[in-house]
C-alpha cells in the first residue's frame, strides 16, 4: 500500500469549503502549497506476505511531492532488497559547489549522494529554504535570519572551521558573545555609541541559530546538533503599561480630526485591538464573515494557526458594522498585495494617531507599541 497526501492548514486556500480545483482533484492530492505531507505505507514480502515496514503519519521536514515520493521509494528499495540505499550509508560531506548542486536538485525532487556541507553554504541554503516562495522578495523575517546567520560564517572562518560537521557547542557559546545591539547617537554629545544586545534580542537570535542547526540535522547534513545543548537565555517580560482612561478617551476623540475620511474604520480598528488582544496582523486580516453579535471568530491566527474566539462589547460590534469594509472578505485589508505591507500601513496609522493625541507610543522599561515597531506583530496596550 502506498498513499501520499496533504493535510492542508486551516488558512490554506485549498482547505476552504468554496475552493474548486480546475482539474477536479480532491484537496488531499493538491501539492505545492507548503502544507504538511503525510503518507500511509505498508511494505509486504512478495513471497511470505509478511509485513516488513509500516508508516502512517507525517513525513516531517518534507513539503514537496517529489521528495515525498523519493523517500517512499527509498523505503521500498530498502526493505524489498534487504539492504539500505547507498545514500543512506554515506555520511554527510559536501563541498561548496556540490552543496549548491544538491540543493537545486533537491528542489527538483532528485537527491544526489550527500557529502560534507560547508558552513557558509549551509547558511545560504537554509535562508533559501525559508524564503522559498512564488513571491520574489525578502521579508523582514528572512532579513532577520540572515542578519544572525551571516556573521556565523565569518566567525567560523576565524576559528578555521570550514565544514558544518566540525561546528561545536563551544563555538556557538562563544559566537553568542559577539552579538551587539544597535548603534545610537547620544542626545547630549551626538556621539555614536554601541548598545549591548538586550536579553530579548539575544534570546531571539539564539532561537534562529537553533532553528538553523535543527534543520541541518533533519536534512542529515550533520549527525549531532551542536545548538541543542545551548543553555536557554532567560528573558523577564517588562511590565506592560496600562493606559489611563483619559489617554484612551483622548485617542478616540482625536481620530475624527486626524483621519476625517476613514474615522469610523480607524475607530473600529483601535477598539478591536483594545478589547480583543489580537495581534495587529490578525486584526488587519479580520474577515467580515468572522463577525457575530457577540464578537469575532478567528479560524486560524497568523502566527500559531490556532483558532480563537474573542468576545466583544456591543459597541465594538456596532463599530465594525458602522463602516464599509475595505473588501468583500476583510474589514481592514483589500486582500491584494502582501499582508505584511498592510500591517506596516496600519502601524503607521496608529503611530500618527498616538502622536496627534500626545500619547507616548514608547516608554522607558516597557514594551513598545506596535505602531512604533512597524513589524506588524504585537498587541496594542490600551487596556
Amino acid at each position: 500500500m502506498r498513499d501520499i497526501y496533504v493535510r492542508h492548514r486551516p488558512r490554506c486556500r485549498y482547505s476552504q469549503a468554496d475552493y474548486e480545483d480546475k482539474k477536479g482533484r480532491p484537496p488531499r492530492l493538491i501539492f505545492g502549497c507548503g502544507c504538511p505531507i503525510y503518507a500511509r505505507v505498508e511494505i509486504r514480502d512478495p513471497v511470505t506476505k509478511d509485513t516488513l515496514f509500516q508508516h502512517n503519519g507525517s513525513l516531517k521536514g518534507i513539503t514537496s511531492k517529489e521528495a515525498a515520493e523519493e523517500l517512499v521509494t527509498a523505503w521500498f528499495v530498502k526493505y524489498l532488497s534487504g539492504e539500505k540505499p547507498p545514500a543512506q550509508n554515506q555520511k554527510p560531506s559536501i563541498t561548496v559547489q556540490e552543496s549548491i548542486t544538491r540543493y537545486l536538485e533537491e528542489k527538483k525532487g532528485a537527491q544526489p549522494p550527500p557529502k560534507p556541507v560547508v558552513v557558509s553554504e549551509a547558511v545560504r541554503i537554509f535562508q533559501s529554504t525559508r524564503s522559498a516562495d512564488a513571491r520574489d522578495y525578502e521579508s523582514d523575517s528572512i532579513r532577520k535570519v540572515r542578519d544572525v546567520l551571516a556573521p556565523l560564517v565569518t566567525f567560523m572562518a576565524a576559528k578555521a572551521v570550514t565544514y558544518l560537521k566540525d561546528v561545536k557547542t563551544e563555538h556557538l557559546v562563544e559566537f553568542q558573545q559577539t552579538w551587539k545591539g544597535r548603534r545610537v547617537k547620544r542626545s547630549d554629545t551626538g556621539e555614536m555609541i554601541q548598545l549591548p544586545k538586550s536579553q530579548h534580542g539575544r534570546a531571539k537570535y539564539q532561537e534562529y541559530v537553533k532553528m538553523f542547526f535543527k534543520r541541518c540535522r533533519r536534512l542529515r547534513w550533520i549527525e549531532i546538533d551542536p545548538a541543542e545543548l545551548l543553555q536557554g537565555i532567560r528573558v523577564e517580560d517588562p511590565a506592560i503599561k496600562v493606559y489611563a482612561p483619559e489617554e484612551k478617551k483622548k485617542l478616540l476623540d482625536t481620530i475624527p480630526q486626524t483621519f476625517p475620511k476613514k474615522a469610523d474604520m480607524v475607530r473600529a480598528f483601535v477598539l478591536v485591538q483594545r478589547y480583543s488582544a489580537l495581534r495587529i496582523s490578525d486584526t488587519v486580516a479580520l474577515e467580515v464573515g468572522s463577525l457575530t453579535d457577540s464578537g469575532v471568530e478567528v479560524k486560524a491566527q497568523r502566527k500559531t494557526d490556532a483558532p480563537v474566539s474573542c468576545a466583544l462589547p456591543p459597541m465594538v460590534v456596532a463599530a465594525l458594522r458602522s463602516f464599509e469594509p475595505k473588501s468583500v472578505g476583510y474589514f481592514f485589508w483589500t486582500g491584494n498585495g502582501q499582508l505584511e505591507t498592510a500591517c506596516k500601513d496600519w502601524s503607521a496609522t496608529l503611530l500618527k494617531l498616538f502622536r496627534a493625541a500626545g500619547v507616548p507610543e514608547v516608554w522607558q522599561g516597557g514594551k513598545r507599541c506596535p505602531a512604533s515597531a512597524g513589524n506588524g506583530e504585537g498587541v496594542l496596550p490600551l487596556r
